[in-house]
């Protein structure tokens, strides 16, 4: 209670391994990570008495019902949000870092400094090795890069781990400019004093590089600067699939394609890459991302740059898709210049300066996740934005594309801006330079962002460049707190989400109230606007304990649990409301379920594909089921009863191996029924999973809910009253008094204190 806190546990089937007899030993683990925590932030943003959490992993959003505080806490990678980490000051290395590469696999992450401030300590290129641990306070890279031909101002780096080649982009203003390719067989060189001069071989595949030393790579295999200008190559992108690499070039305001998958053996006459074709017409193209598996080009235009044409194509991202085969008068772009199949505006958006691209550069898509991220690097900006679903986003219309209407505008989905995110791309000398790249080691979305900041609040401060990482894990802020929206939560009992139509429902049970947010991921609630919400006050609600959406469906379901004072609404029912993600306060259950055996009814679970739905009736220490419940109304007769429950509290549904659980919550155990489609009542548990030794001690004390991962079948169980969270493996056959194979996250180190409730996020995005 004087820190609550929310703890994540990942891989836990690795990291708390059954033993030699199949079952697993306590396991007193450290969390992988912590959100909130000892921190401290204005009221209403901590957590105090957290009693639900809900996660959204299509869009990695957390929301946290925060009894004590009446409200609704959000964790997302967005707002004015301080970084979780963070690397400045004169021991990092860091000079303008212009450009990174991520290697997922080794978790190392390469840094190119474009050095425009001259820090005289700075390498071309620095690497950290297993990047997500490190914790970052004016630390130094695991290993540097130098570069021959002295590269002055490095735009980007690429490992080829196919190819086994290093591909760099040196933007310097004179005839050193172009694309240098290496050969990673060929040995490198230690050239720094106190070591002695040797060979060393590359780190292509090792987890750790040669800590503390600076490599020399061999003389380049090619340089190529045919159709770039010195001092204009301002980003690359690298197809590895295809063998492809995009230069784009500010000063003519075009894109140059190479061909690199058989570089010129070294000192050959020439010595270039084969340049395949030129996408001209853009404007002051600052940044490129290639989605190689779609092969889709997505390039930004820098309208804040010098020269910048002042037309609908300022501050916008083009997207070229089939991206392989265009070009200026190629066969599938016969055109000159070869247009955009899409454009991503924001010109015309009139809700906030704060969501229009101004300066955008380092564009970066999560393919898996389908968003993008890009900087917007303009002095009164400095954020960086995100947009979902970018396969398919942007104006694709002729008119847009050519210019003689405007097109039409993108929201952003995500903005990390103001003073707490310490970025600043605007450095007076380092114009317009920084870089984005997003990690998912572990299952973690974390998000890492460099800039030339000179950021007071910073510590230290960041002088020369910092490396920022942002993420939903650690002693951060809330990214959001939901109050209510022009009105506070009043008991929030129940949250639930409708992914398919991005809505939120959230049920007060003191004021029989319901709370529905629309595009719950992008609402603005931070000044209680009331914008994108509806209350809902005169819906029949009576103390709603239970939510369950039918998200194929549209259709919400509520059970009312008052069974005394039937005044304000129906006592001891289910209401059923169609078309939920729309329907308005005043709207009427679509249908109102009654039955005199219900008696205070809470858990509610639906098998959608049969219809065929479960009540967990508290008060009458029973659960009743429900044929066709699409096809009922008013008052009914459950299909099936099965009884000799002691206050039932919550279900989990297994529809595919047909298995029902029952948290029967003061026998302390959890009663499993096979063949759940068939039972016809009376039935027995085909099976009981229990806390009991069998000597009459229980390790249960209260356990109050259960959640099912069917795909992993795995059955957790949280007690607040041991302080314990239970994972029950292959729970579509557990059984047994303490003995069923199970993980018990239990002990000092684990940092539960309470646990009521919980879900399971899914490893996708």
């Amino acid at each position: 209670t004087d820190s609550p806190t929310l703890l994540i546990f990942n891989d836990i089937l690795t990291t708390c391994p059954d033993n030699a007899s199949g079952v697993a030993d306590l396991c007193n683990l450290n969390p992988d990570g912590r959100v909130g925590g000892d921190v401290s932030i204005e009221s209403g943003t901590t957590l105090t008495h957290p009693l639900g959490i809900v996660y959204d992993p299509a869009r990695d959003i957390t929301y946290v019902a925060n009894t004590g505080g009446n409200n609704i806490v959000i964790y997302s990678i967005e707002g004015d949000v301080a970084p979780i980490k963070e690397n400045t000051g004169n021991e990092t290395r860091l000079d303008v870092p212009s450009g990174f590469f991520y290697d997922l696999v080794l978790d190392r992450l390469y840094v190119s400094n474009a050095g425009l401030l001259g820090s005289a300590s700075s390498r071309p290129f620095i690497v950290y090795d297993q990047v997500s641990t490190q914790n970052f306070a004016n630390t130094a890279p695991s290993w540097e890069l130098a570069a021959s031909s002295n590269f002055e101002t490095p735009m980007g780096i690429y490992i080829d781990k196919t190819r086994d080649l290093m591909l760099l982009l040196n933007g310097v203003s004179d005839n050193r400019h172009g694309l240098y390719v290496y050969d990673l067989t060929e040995p490198f060189r230690t050239p720094d004093p106190p070591f002695s001069p040797r060979d060393i071989s590359f780190p292509l595949t090792e987890a750790v590089g040669p800590t503390g030393l600076t490599l020399l790579p061999p003389i380049h295999q090619s340089k190529s600067f045919s159709g770039l200008s010195a001092g204009s190559s301002s980003a690359m992108t690298v197809d590895e699939a295809r063998g492809l690499v995009y230069v784009a070039n500010k000063s003519n305001n075009s894109v140059v394609v190479y061909d690199y998958n058989s570089p010129p053996p070294p000192g050959s006459p020439g010595g270039e890459l084969p340049l395949l074709r030129t996408i001209t017409g853009l404007n002051k193209p600052s940044g490129l991302f290639i989605d190689s598996s779609g092969d889709i080009l997505y390039v930004s235009n820098n309208g804040e740059e010098a020269g910048a044409t002042g037309d609908y194509t300022d501050n916008t991202v083009f997207v070229f898709e089939g991206a392989s085969t265009k070009g200026d008068g190629e066969v599938f772009c016969p055109s000159t210049p070869c247009p955009p199949d899409r454009i991503i505006s924001t010109v015309g958006l009139t809700d906030g300066a704060q969501n229009k691209l101004k300066a955008p550069i380092s564009p970066y898509v999560d393919v898996i996740a389908d968003r993008l991220y890009l900087v917007n690097s303009a002095s009164d900006q400095n954020a960086v934005f995100s947009f979902n679903n970018v396969s398919t986003l942007g104006d694709s219309s002729g008119q847009c594309i050519d210019g003689s209407v405007v097109c039409s505008d993108t929201l952003p989905a995500k903005v990390i801006i103001g003073a707490q995110t310490n970025l600043n791309f605007s450095k007076p000398g380092a114009l317009f330079i920084g870089a984005v790249v997003l990690s998912r080691n572990s299952n973690n979305e974390t998000l890492y962002v460099a800039s030339s900041c000179s950021n007071p609040s910073a510590s230290p401060v960041c002088s020369q460049g910092g490396l920022h990482v942002f993420g939903t894990v650690g002693q951060l802020k809330p990214s959001r707190v939901w109050s209510g929206g022009g009105g506070s939560f009043t008991t929030a009992e129940a949250v639930a989400i409708d992914s398919v139509n991005n809505v939120l429902y959230v049920a007060n049970q003191s004021t029989n109230t319901l709370s529905v947010f629309s595009n719950a991921d992008t609402i603005d609630v931070t000044t209680d606007s009331t914008t994108g919400k509806r209350n809902l006050s005169n819906i029949q609600l009576n103390r709603p304990a239970g939510l369950f959406v039918d998200a194929a469906r549209n259709r919400l379901y509520v059970s009312n649990s008052e069974a005394f004072i039937c005044t304000v609404g129906t006592c001891n029912a289910i209401l059923v409301f169609d078309n939920a993600s729309t329907f308005t306060d005043g709207t009427m259950p679509a249908k109102t379920l009654t039955d005199t055996a219900f008696n205070q009814p809470q858990g509610i679970v639906l098998d959608p594909a049969s219809q065929r739905l479960y009540v967990a009736n508290t008060g009458g220490d029973s659960v009743l089921i429900y044929n066709q419940v699409d096809t009922l109304n008013g008052s009914v007769t459950a299909t099936a009863a099965l009884t000799g429950f002691s206050e039932p509290s919550d279900l989990a549904l297994d529809p595919a191996r047909d298995i029902l659980y029952v948290l029967d919550q003061s026998a302390k155990n959890v009663l499993v029924f096979d063949n759940a489609s068939t039972l016809i009542g009376g039935e027995s548990a085909t099976r009981t999973i229990s806390g009991d030794d069998g000597s009459g001690n229980n390790a249960w004390v209260k356990p109050s809910s259960i959640y099912l991962d069917a795909d992993n079948d795995l059955l957790y169980l949280a007690d607040p009253g041991a302080n314990s969270v239970s994972i029950f493996t292959n729970a579509s056959t557990a059984s047994g008094q303490n003995n069923a194979p199970k993980k018990t996250f239990l002990g000092d180190k684990t940092g539960l204190q309470s646990p009521s409730a919980l879900t399971v996020g899914t490893p996708t995005p």
